[in-house]
């Protein structure tokens, strides 16, 4: 008889060491222990972004923590719930919403990024500046000596059409400033010598638009 109970009172305890080991391990709800991680941080890059400009992230919600985390951020502002943007150390909860800002970069084709950390996991947030490339070409043909030779200098880009000013120059001489019409514009080169000359043309980053630049050359017969 005494076995018998020897063997229950064995199985109870075993059975009350199971339960406290089940509450113990992986306990949720109210009795959680604290947990300040939160779930993974993800924001959505942003390309094609004019220079200096404020971009906004998309929103995230904070989840995965039953405390309060902390949050930083470096090289931008952050906005808890839609409040003010601050740079400042702070703290958020479970279920807050999280945006992030920064200013781009005044250069063309260049990508910035703002991190931020709560409770240890950071999140980057990437903003590229766009890229317009252009190709700039020289159009001049063969003329008779004694005639002035007109030479189109053309600024042409996938991305539209440039504007602003081209630097032209004939035989390494000191360049002549022309203001684009369309992508284009035409120089007057009085009366050039016989010979072939080498033609320079350059037109420097403006407007939204990288710069380029080209050779020509023109021949002058008799």
């Amino acid at each position: 008889m005494r076995t018998g109970q020897h063997i229950i009172k064995t199985l109870s305890l075993s059975l009350i060491v199971a339960a406290l080991l089940t509450t113990s391990c992986g306990r949720e709800g109210p009795d959680a222990p604290p947990d300040g991680t939160p779930a993974a941080i993800k924001f959505t890059a942003q390309t094609d972004v004019a220079p200096n400009t404020v971009v906004t992230s998309d929103s995230i919600t904070v989840s995965g923590i039953n405390t309060v985390a902390q949050i930083s951020i470096e090289g931008g502002e952050y906005s808890v719930n839609g409040g003010a943007y601050t740079s400042a150390a702070g703290t958020v909860t479970n279920g807050q919403t999280v945006t992030v800002r920064l200013m781009s970069s005044a250069n063309f084709g260049t990508t910035t990024n703002a991190v931020l950390t709560i409770g240890g996991i950071s999140g980057i947030f990437s903003v590229t500046t766009k890229i317009k490339t252009t190709t700039t070409t020289i159009n001049a043909l063969s003329v008779p000596y004694g005639d002035d030779a007109n030479v189109t200098v053309t600024v042409s880009s996938a991305a539209g059409t440039p504007g602003g000013s081209v630097l032209f120059s004939v035989d390494g001489q000191s360049p002549t400033m022309q203001t684009l019409t369309n992508g284009s514009t035409i120089f007057t080169i009085l009366k050039p010598s016989v010979g072939s000359h080498t033609l320079s043309a350059m037109y420097p980053a403006q407007n939204d638009f990288l710069g380029s630049s080209a050779i020509g050359t023109l021949d002058v017969h008799n």
